[in-house]
């Protein structure tokens, strides 16, 4: 999984991994340190400290597929970003369009 993805499932649910998961992950993929680099400040071996990234990325992608934050959040903004263009165009009924796709989305 790209690296962008994992940071935004990491800021959505970074909570719910372990302290120790979490900030390996975000000196890793927020802070671009490297796995010796990481494993030299937690004091443990680079094949632990790229085993719990895995473990953490594995743990974020579960939980997207179980809650949708990320999903959910990235449709009801293209939502919004296609209602700004309509309105830009003064496109009245593709606006209704899209207010009903809306409205779908957040009644699910």
């Amino acid at each position: 999984m790209e690296n962008v993805k994992i940071s935004i499932l990491l800021a959505t649910y970074g909570n719910l991994l372990t302290d120790k998961q979490k900030e390996m992950m975000t000196l890793y993929y927020d802070c671009d340190l490297s796995l010796g680099e990481i494993a030299e400040q937690f004091e443990i071996t680079r094949q632990a400290a790229r085993d719990s990234i895995k473990r953490g990325e594995d743990s974020l992608v579960q939980y997207e597929q179980k809650l949708g934050f990320v999903s959910r959040s990235d449709k009801i903004n293209r939502f919004v970003n296609q209602l700004k263009k309509a309105r830009a165009d003064r496109n009245d009924q593709e606006e209704d369009k899209i207010i009903e796709s809306l409205v779908d989305l957040v009644e699910d």
